[in-house]
Parts: structure tokens; C-alpha cells; sequence
């Protein structure tokens, strides 16, 4: 988007191992931002951490990334957190109902 690449990837190596989404200058590789943030709750082997590919918002400049901890984040054009989300629950089941629908909600399915 613009001048920018933006790419979500693994930092570090065993107990340090953390995902971040970066951008860089297009033209040259250089990186501009780097955001960085922890892998929780999650088995996916380290080889397959930050394999989605973030979101960008040409509007607004804003970069949307999704974590292997199913956790949602949204960064403002130079790279600072304006929110986060974890999209998986505790009380969630892990898998449907019977009826195939979430038993928090009469509406949402699965």
C-alpha cells in the first residue's frame, strides 16, 4: 500500500519466539516499523508462526493482523497499537453444539 510492504513473520527462536507484522519501503526493503507481541496458548510448531498475511486499510493507513493465539490486532499507519482482541474464549466449546450453534447465542452458528 503506498510505498509500503507489509508482512507478518516469526522474531527469535525458542522461549523468545514472538510474532511480529512489519512494514518496509517497497522500493528498498528497509524497514520502517516493527511490531512485536507474544505467542500464547497456541501448539502451531514455530516454523508455521506468522503465516497470515496482514490487512492493510488504504482510508485510514491502518495494518490488521490475526496471531496464531487467535488473537486480533490493529495498528495505525506507523506501526502503534490501536487495539486487540482475543477471539477465543475460555467458555467457548470446542466444537459445536448439536445443533451446531454456539450456546452463547441463539443466532451465531458455527
Amino acid at each position: 500500500m503506498g510505498n509500503r510492504v507489509y508482512v507478518q513473520n516469526p522474531s527469535g527462536r525458542g522461549p523468545s519466539l514472538q510474532e511480529r507484522v512489519m512494514a518496509l519501503e517497497a522500493d528498498t526493503g528497509k524497514v520502517v516499523w516493527e511490531y512485536k507481541f507474544n505467542i500464547f496458548q497456541s501448539d502451531v510448531p514455530a516454523h508455521r508462526v506468522g503465516w497470515a498475511s496482514p490487512a492493510a486499510d488504504p482510508e485510514t493507513g491502518n495494518v490488521y493482523a490475526f496471531s496464531v493465539g487467535a488473537q486480533a490486532i490493529a495498528l495505525n499507519k506507523d506501526g502503534k497499537l490501536l487495539w486487540t482482541d482475543r477471539l477465543a474464549r475460555s467458555t467457548r466449546p470446542s466444537r459445536p453444539t448439536a445443533a451446531g450453534r454456539c450456546p452463547r447465542s441463539s443466532t451465531a452458528t458455527w
